[in-house]
């Protein structure tokens, strides 16, 4: 038995290294056979962006790309938002197309960011076309924003030609599961609204976190209706009437698509050859390398090879973007590590060039300990005379908020989700689990608390009491900084604290940021508060190493060469991450909070807000 599982192995590795050896043939293939790319001298910009927009991409390693098991593919927003800007100015671009037909979602934020982007396209006089066969939610929000929106005559969606099916929140609920396995997970939280300790607590949500998360929630869906009702010159009234009657309305029509035309969602059906046609009038014919550019390439064709120097004399603002769960120590580019993103704050406090900070977050938070690591981290940068602007994107919540709370100015848009000013600690113990299958502990100890973070035990009455104590002192930390950084009296700290959620908007209102804005109006802000105007834009990133570096490239490459497992198969994956890979999901997050009790160093306080992810 032992020889034929080595064989397996020796089988196993054999592949893996065959496959590695067949990227990297393509890698060179690509770099030594390929022509240069080249900006066609009259064409279209193919904004295509594939997977889910997001702040910063994950490191995923290329045989899992390949496999299809690397999880959903990403687009960076800052990407899609340069390509945009270069095309304003490119008098080779003459028009933007949209293929939208791979983009799987992001958050309404980003997604308004890039509309914001598609409206300066229009402004400087390029129009900007949508073509596909059927629109999602995510989709739709950027096809809104173009001059003319068609659908293809040849969609056959079984879900429709413009499916809006609104927002939801619905998070998985465990009290009767571990009930069954005797499980005991003990909840200690500082905030009435804290909802992130409520699956452990309860087979349902709240009436309380119900009521609360409908007000943000409609608040949200209220900002991504009036910017299509805006784009297409709707009533948003009658966008509500589409979405509630969308059944009847698809029994109504003999052709899908008449439900979309009717509603004003798009201008025309198109086949194929008219869609030929319209491109023909347009950019001299049917999008090819002669007359148009993906995004990708036109990125790669523009950007200069080596960093920008900046002018002498002329400073520089520094940008850094912390995007994922807030953790401790070192992490992985999508994930905040509180050691990493120190090193990279250090790197710009000492450097003598930069003038000013600004922090792009996009975090529902995680260890309070991290998220306060990093901002004390960033006021070491304040006191050593260089201003900290937070520029928020489609979450900074709880710990997310912690660490921006004493920045010198904060900017949202106005569909983030932010606040959740609050904490708490998860402590399970399965000692009654052990005792129904006839096994138990017992012993002694020197003091009351020996023995009182294990697990295996039942909860000790005075760990209880210490940890309770712990939650009291670090939501009373939470609060005096918020206080501090917005210039408010405890009294109103607390009346927007307890674990409520805010919309920017909302947020604005109430003073927890000062204004709305995205990326570029927090950066024109930190440069005003430096008090320089002549700037270059910097972006602070950790250096990969050598091997996570050809990991990227070999990434990269795969998907270019069409390598990765195929979007249909991918498309696969997401609807069952919409439903069985949620409760996966929420099933990991179940595990690391509860179980950071069982690290050496005991349970760990987190300020986390676990329905503020919303993506479209």
């Amino acid at each position: 038995m032992s020889r034929i599982w080595n064989a397996v192995t020796a089988t196993k590795n054999a592949l893996g290294n065959v496959l590695f050896l067949l990227i990297i043939g393509a890698i060179a293939a690509t770099v030594f056979f390929s022509d240069a790319l080249q900006v066609p001298e009259r064409g279209a910009l193919i904004l295509n962006p594939k997977g889910v927009l997001v702040e910063q991409r994950r490191l995923v390693d290329p045989l899992a790309e390949v496999l299809g098991t690397g999880g959903a593919s990403e687009t960076r927003l800052r990407d899609v938002l340069e390509a945009l800007d270069m095309a304003v100015g490119d008098p080779r671009i003459t028009h933007v197309v949209l293929d939208l037909e791979k983009l799987r979602g992001g958050s309404i934020a980003a997604l308004l960011e890039v509309g914001n982007a598609l409206d300066e396209v229009r402004a400087s006089g390029k129009p900007v076309y949508a073509f596909a066969p059927s629109y999602t939610q995510a989709q739709y929000l950027l096809a809104a924003h173009a001059d003319k929106v068609y659908l293809d005559a040849r969609g056959l969606d079984p879900l429709g030609p413009v499916f809006l099916s609104g927002l939801g929140v619905f998070p998985m609920f465990y009290r009767s599961a571990l009930d069954r396995f005797h499980v005991r997970v003990h909840v200690f939280r500082a905030g009435l609204y804290k909802s992130a300790v409520e699956p452990w607590e309860r087979d349902d949500m709240s009436a309380t976190t119900r009521a609360e998360t409908e007000t943000w929630l409609g608040t949200l869906w209220k900002v991504y209706s009036e910017r299509i009702a805006d784009r297409r010159g709707l009533e948003r009234a009658a966008l509500g009437t589409y979405s509630d009657t969308y059944p009847a309305l698809l029994k109504a029509v003999e052709d899908p698509n008449d439900v979309a035309l009717d509603a004003g969602l798009v201008d025309s059906v198109l086949t194929p050859d008219e869609w030929n046609d319209h491109l023909t009038q347009t950019v001299g014919g049917p999008l090819q390398s002669g007359n148009s550019i993906s995004m990708d390439d036109y990125l790669s064709a523009t950007r200069a090879p080596l960093p920008v120097v900046a002018e002498p004399g002329a400073g520089r603002i520094a940008v850094l973007t912390l995007a994922g769960m807030i953790l401790d120590g070192r992490q992985p580019p999508g994930t905040i590590g509180s050691d990493s993103a120190l090193q990279l704050i250090e790197r710009a406090r000492q450097d003598e060039s930069v003038h000013a900070l600004v922090v792009r977050v996009d975090t529902p938070g995680g260890s309070a300990s991290a998220a306060e690591d990093v901002r004390v981290g960033l006021e070491s940068l304040q006191n050593a005379g260089k201003p900290v602007v937070v520029s928020m994107s489609g979450t900074a919540a709880s710990g997310g908020y912690w660490l921006a709370s004493t920045a010198n100015r904060i900017f949202a848009s106005e569909a983030t989700l932010t606040g959740s000013i609050g904490t708490f600690i998860t402590f399970p113990t399965i000692n009654e689990s052990l005792a129904a299958l006839g096994i138990n502990r017992d012993g002694v100890g020197t003091t009351p608390l020996a023995g009182g973070l294990d697990p295996l035990r039942g909860l000790n009455p005075m760990l209880a009491e210490a940890l309770e104590a712990s939650v009291g002192h670090t939501y009373l930390r939470f609060t005096s900084l918020v206080a501090r950084g917005r210039n408010l009296d405890s009294a109103s700290v607390e009346a927007l604290a307890q674990g409520r959620v805010f919309t920017g908007s909302t947020a604005l209102d109430v003073g927890l940021i000062d204004a709305l804005g995205g990326l570029d109006d927090a950066v024109a802000s930190a440069a005003q508060l430096a008090g320089v105007s002549d700037y270059h834009v910097i972006h602070l990133e950790r250096e990969l190493s050598a091997r996570d570096r050809l990991l990227r490239e070999l990434s990269r490459v795969s998907l270019s060469l069409g390598l990765a497992t195929s979007e249909t198969a991918r498309d696969t994956a997401a609807t069952l991450g919409s439903t069985f890979g949620h409760l996966a999901a929420d099933a990991g997050m179940l595990a690391r909070l509860a179980g950071s009790a069982a690290n050496a160093t005991g349970p760990a306080l987190y300020a986390q807000c676990l329905s503020c992810n919303v993506r479209l």
